[in-house]
């Protein structure tokens, strides 16, 4: 029992309560908080077994038939929370980020230890605009599959827009309207991504 009152107080108290909450960013401090729930369930069995079992033989031969019993049994679930980890510790991508995943497009907003949610693009709607759908999609795909992350080093997307024109209009004029647009709403990103930038600095 003391060993599990000390694990719940490191991981329960001290991460989650003290640590977590310091953290200004929500997509850091959501990120923090999976990862920290999916640890401490992994502690938590193995040293209930741990205090079950007290010889170091029989331990090690429950830990083997426990692995080959969940890896025979539950391969899907397996596989699930394998992804989920790796999704965590390496930052494949992240809550709010645009992610393509076996074929599906859509923006991030939900990342949980089995399934990733994500809310639809694409499909019969243009523009890059949300079907209404959400997709939910499990987290064994980041292991066998391509993963896009359109977002991960950046906050805007790389799109395309075709303005269609006339013969009779006059393209120059069209030309330098497009431009004054491109050059304000440049402007704009640039005094959003200054803002950024001198709020993670302070």
């Amino acid at each position: 029992m003391v060993y599990l009152t000390i694990i719940y107080i490191v991981f329960r108290v001290v991460f989650e309560e003290i640590v977590i909450k310091k953290m200004k960013q929500a997509k850091m401090r959501y990120s923090f908080k999976k990862t920290i729930s999916i640890l401490y369930i992994l502690v938590f069995l193995f040293a209930l077994v741990a205090i079950w079992i007290e010889q170091t033989e029989t331990l090690l031969i429950s830990y083997g038939l426990i692995g080959a019993g969940i890896a025979v049994s539950l391969q899907d679930v397996f596989k699930n929370f394998a992804g989920g980890i790796t999704i965590f510790l390496i930052g494949l991508y992240r809550v709010g980020d645009r992610v393509e995943i076996n074929g599906k497009i859509g923006d991030v907003i939900d990342i949980g230890v089995l399934y990733t949610t994500i809310m639809e693009i694409g499909e019969w709607v243009d523009g890059n605009q949300a079907t209404g759908r959400l997709t939910i999609i499990p987290n064994s795909n980041v292991l066998t599959n391509i993963v896009n992350n359109f977002t991960k080093d950046h906050n805007f997307i790389w799109d395309e827009i075709s303005l269609p024109i006339t013969y009779d209009s006059d393209w120059t004029d069209a030309h330098s309207k497009f431009l004054d647009i491109v050059k304000m709403l440049k402007k704009k990103q640039q005094l959003l991504q200054s803002e950024q930038i001198r709020k993670s600095l302070n």
